[in-house]
C-alpha cells in the first residue's frame, strides 16, 4: 500500500511517499516544494536509487504545490493517484508524553484517551488533505476544541461550538 505524508509549513510543503507492506516499509520518494507563495519556488524530489531533481516553478499557494508535487510522483514514480490509498500529516505536538515521532497504536491510543484537557490544532495540511469532514465529526464526537493555525483557516465553520479561532 502507498502512503503520502505531508508536512505543511507557512511556505513549505515536504512530503514522503512510502510502500508499506505490513509492518516494513520503504521510502519510494521524498521532497519538497519550498517558497510558497515567495518569488523563487520550486519543488524537489529524491528518487529510491537516491537521484534528486528540482524544478523552479511559480508555487502561490499550497495547492499549486501539491499539485507540482503530484506531477513529480506522476513522473516516474507512480503511475496514476489512485495508488496512493492513504494520506497522513504531521501532529504538531504530543505534550509531555510524545516528545518524537510515534507510530500511533492502540498504546498511544489508550495515552491519548487520557488527556484532561485536549486540544486540536489543525493546519493546511487538513484542507490540503480534504480532511475537514474527518475534522469536524473527530472532534464533535469527542468533544475536543478546535484552534487553527493561519494555513489551516476553513479547516471548521467559524461558528462551530468547538472552534476557537487563530
Amino acid at each position: 500500500m502507498k502512503i503520502l505524508v505531508l508536512n505543511s509549513g507557512s511556505s513549505t510543503l515536504k512530503y514522503q511517499l512510502f510502500d508499506v507492506e505490513g509492518d516494513k516499509y520503504n521510502v519510494i520518494a521524498k521532497g519538497n516544494a519550498e517558497r510558497i507563495g515567495i518569488p523563487g519556488s520550486f519543488v524537489g524530489i529524491k528518487y529510491a536509487n537516491g537521484e534528486k531533481r528540482t524544478v523552479d516553478v511559480n508555487l502561490p499557494t499550497h495547492n499549486e504545490a501539491l499539485r507540482e508535487v503530484f506531477a513529480l510522483l506522476l513522473d516516474g514514480v507512480i503511475e496514476s493517484l489512485d495508488e496512493i490509498k492513504a494520506v497522513g500529516h504531521r501532529v504538531v505536538h504530543g505534550g509531555e508524553t510524545f516528545k518524537k515521532s510515534t507510530l500511533v497504536d492502540e498504546k498511544v491510543i489508550k495515552e491519548l484517551e487520557k488527556a484532561k484537557k485536549p486540544i486540536i490544532c489543525a493546519g493546511g495540511g487538513v484542507l490540503l488533505s480534504d480532511a475537514q469532514e474527518n475534522l469536524r465529526h473527530f472532534a464533535q464526537e469527542h468533544q475536543i476544541p478546535v484552534v487553527s493555525t493561519m494555513m489551516g483557516l476553513g479547516v471548521m465553520p467559524t461558528k462551530h461550538p468547538l472552534y476557537f479561532g487563530m
